[in-house]
């Protein structure tokens, strides 16, 4: 991807030390910055070309967190899910992931880490908790951004890296907004 494997391994270490005493000089976060824009520029499609919530089939398995997160995402009225999110955003600020499954209690039933594309979904969805300030957005969408850019590679289709491309866009967005 589009992503050099240098930036790549600098968001590694700061993640996976749970971004406790990291630090990414001024230089490396213009690089990140400049190549966000990028695959935005490349990745997001038009609304033109393909409808923004273009139904994905969600297949009738045992519901997985990937498929949960896709129906709330595709609903009319997010707002009645706005409880679940955050609980879900609470389990990703407190371990920096999520689970391929919770129970009603959410409790997770698996130890095995959801699919890539579940954290870009879930990122373009947090602004409608309204719990969150827009601080806490920002913060969790960095790290669901580093994310997604260190697994970069596992993002393969089309509408994948729009949604991955409106979730890079989000941030960058507050990152406006912060600055003014």
């Amino acid at each position: 991807m589009i992503f050099p494997k240098k930036l790549k391994n600098k968001i590694k270490i700061n993640f996976k030390k749970n971004y406790k005493n990291c630090l990414l000089d001024v230089n490396s976060v213009n690089k990140l910055i400049t190549y966000k824009k990028i695959f935005i520029e490349k990745y997001k499609v038009n609304s033109n070309k393909i409808s923004r919530d273009k139904k994905i089939s969600v297949l009738d398995k045992p519901e997985n967190l990937k498929n949960r997160i896709l129906k709330i995402y595709q609903a009319n009225n997010k707002k009645k899910f706005i409880k679940e999110l955050f609980k879900y955003y609470q389990k990703f600020n407190v371990h920096l992931s999520l689970k391929k499954r919770y129970n009603k209690n959410f409790k997770k039933v698996t130890n095995q880490k959801t699919e890539v594309i579940t954290y870009a979904y879930f990122g373009n969805l947090l602004s409608e908790i309204n719990y969150l300030n827009k601080a806490q957005i920002f913060n969790t969408l960095l790290k669901i951004n580093d994310l997604l850019i260190i697994n970069s590679d596992m993002i393969k289709s089309t509408y994948s890296k729009d949604i991955v491309a409106r979730c890079f866009e989000k941030e960058l967005k507050i990152l406006r907004d912060f600055i003014k």
